[in-house]
């Protein structure tokens, strides 16, 4: 990647983005998230969150220990 490039999408960092790939297949539909991070030739992108726990520490109302 060009140093414009990596400057122009790094101010986007947090945001929800979708980058289009040039390649076959679903990955040429794209791809959306939110961009965590860009580097030299990487590009780290948050596509799916996970559940937050069952039993959230300290809370004994919900959790029956």
């Amino acid at each position: 990647m060009t140093g414009c490039l990596i400057e122009s999408m790094a101010r986007y960092i947090g945001q929800t983005v979708t980058i289009f790939t040039k390649s076959g297949g679903l990955s040429g539909n794209g791809f959306t998230g939110v961009l965590a991070g860009i580097c030299d030739g990487c590009v780290k992108l948050i596509t799916d969150i996970g559940a937050p726990p069952a039993c959230v520490r300290g809370n004994k109302l919900l959790c029956q220990v």
